[in-house]
């Protein structure tokens, strides 16, 4: 009966086990365009007399002004901003 070296039989089994406990490649970091990407919906705004609603969206660092009428409610964007200028656009009113 031939003994194998001790050496022998735990290289080999730390090379079977190594690929097992092996960290998984990290992802990369997330980008500021990642978080500034998704839109944000505030200051909704009713008519009073009318079936039509307002709001503010704040979307990669843009902010701009939407309207929708009914039945359908599609969105008819009020302001073209492309980019923050700094000015936050509060106090939304519709009629």
């Amino acid at each position: 009966m031939m003994r194998v070296p001790s050496v022998t039989l735990s290289l080999t089994v730390a090379t079977l086990l190594i690929p097992a406990f092996a960290r998984p490649q990290s992802m990369p970091a997330p980008t500021i365009e990642q978080y500034l990407r998704p839109g944000v919906r505030y200051e909704l705004v009713a008519a009073k007399k009318a079936d039509r609603i307002a709001w503010i969206a704040y979307e990669a660092g843009a902010r701009n002004v939407y309207t929708a009428a009914a039945p359908g409610f599609r969105p008819v964007n009020l302001t073209r901003f492309t980019g923050d200028n700094g000015i936050d656009l509060t106090g939304l009113n519709i009629s």
